[in-house]
């Protein structure tokens, strides 16, 4: 492989995670034909911040509101998967939620009605449902229709309280914007690019300058620990390209709580330093080495990273069953 690479964080982390994954998805062009209920609900949260990002500065009554950015970014009503677009109950059955999506004491009444159940009778079926599965039985098309639409309104109402949170984050540390959703590119003496999206650059009231990756999470403690920073290969690109030595995590725990505070929100923050540049483009420089001198094994020591891979039975067993070429 001697062509020109161009290549995102999330693709070199694909690659580090199992050569041979990457191998599947970005040169046999081999895919889900579903997508996750994590990109949903990020891509609706990104897109409403940066509404939020854009009111800065302006008086209230000029203020977007940013829940119809939400609603527009949620709609399912219509969904492309690869190449097909997919409507109404298709479209919701192309979505892969996962357990955790759902939190049934978040469910309001206008949530209640369209799902026309109690949270009892909701709660009996997730019982129902958590019990097929430990047999490892399949939902026939009716119940992953009704599991699916439990899933997709717990994230609604878990919306009314993470954006509110967010939104007054953003109202009482952020001074300016400077930057929201500004494209990323670095290219080397070869022609070769890495590219990327950066959330946003702001100036905090406290006057310092700082790019923030915003991120939603089951555990700020466990996957976001003091260091996170320092260690991150996404965070050093983007400050190195826009010149800043201050960085940092905007993290938002996706589990409502029952007690106050029910929203967990941590602001982490790292500098940027020469060495942790120089260990990033190292690493790159040999990822991309490797992609070109085709080594692309298996590690099936990363089968059950963050969940069952979706190549696993095409890896181990040749089917090709909810995957497609495109």
């Amino acid at each position: 492989m001697t062509k020109n690479l161009q290549l995102s964080n999330s693709q070199i982390n694909t690659y580090k995670d199992c050569p041979y994954k990457w191998y599947l998805q970005k040169v046999k062009r081999l895919r889900p034909t579903w997508t996750k209920s994590s990109f949903l609900m990020g891509s609706a949260i990104d897109a409403t911040v940066e509404t939020m990002l854009k009111n800065v500065g302006k008086p209230e009554e000029e203020h977007e509101d940013y829940w119809d950015t939400f609603f527009e970014a949620m709609d399912i009503s219509e969904i492309k998967v690869n190449n097909t677009t997919y409507k109404d109950e298709e479209a919701l059955l192309r979505i892969q939620f996962a357990a955790g999506d759902i939190q049934l004491d978040t469910l309001d009444e206008p949530a209640l009605e369209a799902l026309e159940a109690s949270e009892e009778e909701l709660e009996a079926f997730i019982d129902e449902c958590k019990a097929k599965r430990k047999k490892k039985k399949a939902l026939d098309k009716d119940e992953q229709i009704k599991y699916n639409s439990i899933a997709y309104q717990s994230l609604i109402c878990k919306a009314s309280y993470l954006l509110p949170a967010l939104d007054t984050w953003i109202k009482e540390n952020v001074a300016e914007v400077h930057a929201i959703q500004q494209k990323i590119e670095i290219e080397n003496a070869e022609g070769d690019k890495l590219i990327g999206y950066l959330d946003f650059i702001v100036t905090l009231k406290d006057g310092r300058k700082i790019l923030i990756d915003l991120k939603t999470t089951s555990s700020i403690a466990q996957y976001y620990p003091q260091g996170c920073v320092e260690d991150s290969r996404q965070l050093a690109i983007y400050a190195f390209k826009c010149g800043l030595d201050l960085a940092g995590y905007l993290v938002i725990d996706k589990y409502i709580r029952k007690r106050e505070p029910r929203i967990r929100l941590e602001l982490i923050e790292g500098e940027i330093t020469e060495g942790q540049l120089d260990k990033v483009f190292d690493e790159i420089a040999d990822v991309v080495m490797d992609i070109k001198e085709e080594k692309f094994e298996k590690n099936e020591g990363s089968c059950y990273n963050y969940g069952k891979c979706s190549y696993y039975n095409f890896c181990h067993k040749g089917s090709k069953k909810g995957l497609e070429i495109c």
